[in-house]
């Protein structure tokens, strides 16, 4: 899996960690050294439209992890000028296959949760809240997570969801489920009613 992080905590423009697969402590570690300017304005926006252009030489699924303190609560006008949701779901209509997962930095209005949890819905993704360097770890190694879909018969996507987050309801059958790990894994299984189904990934994955 590709893994893209973007931190726009610290003005005046986002840290970015190079392209490659990302260790949670030490982006935890990454993110806790950064020397946040209160009185900046955070480019959210602007970090999330230049995806595209980071990710064009990447192959397979990619997962966009957006660590932000930010409490803005849109729609309001502010000086970044650019609403972050606007951005997201501009990577959903180009096709870009990017989940957006959401962690907020010792976010504490509600609104404001409430706010980034429609930014990481509209892309496909979680939003985690972090109150301190460990809950920092704990959710970018939870933002991290291979994603996977689940597929019917006809090839049709009736469930989605992450490795070792929360089980997917189906009804009995047989169905192809593909995890966006890199190399990609796929398992066909079949679900019986009353009967919970796990899947273990290899153990190189």
């Amino acid at each position: 899996m590709v893994k893209a992080i973007e931190s726009p905590i610290a003005s005046p423009m986002p840290t970015k960690s190079p392209l490659r697969n990302i260790d949670p402590e030490p982006m935890a570690e990454l993110v806790d050294g950064i020397d946040v300017v209160q009185a900046a304005d955070t480019p959210i926006a602007q970090a999330i439209a230049a995806v595209p252009g980071d990710l064009k030489a990447a192959t397979g699924a990619k997962v966009l992890v957006l660590i932000t303190d930010s409490q803005e609560i849109w729609p309001n006008p502010d000086l970044c000028g650019k609403d972050p949701a606007v951005a997201i779901r501009a990577l959903v209509k180009k096709g870009i296959d990017a989940r957006v997962n959401i962690v907020g930095l010792a976010v504490t209005d509600r609104k404001a949760r409430q706010n980034l949890t429609r930014w990481a819905h509209a892309g496909n993704g979680v939003f985690y809240s972090a109150n301190d360097a460990g809950d920092l770890v704990t959710a970018v190694a939870s933002a991290l997570r291979a994603p996977f879909r689940v597929l019917d018969a006809d090839g049709k996507q009736v469930g989605s969801g992450v490795v070792g987050g929360p089980g997917v309801s189906l009804k009995p059958g047989v169905y192809h489920v593909v995890v966006l790990t890199d190399p990609q894994v796929e398992f066909d299984a079949v679900v019986e009613a009353g009967k919970p189904l796990v899947l273990n990934l290899p153990a190189s994955q």
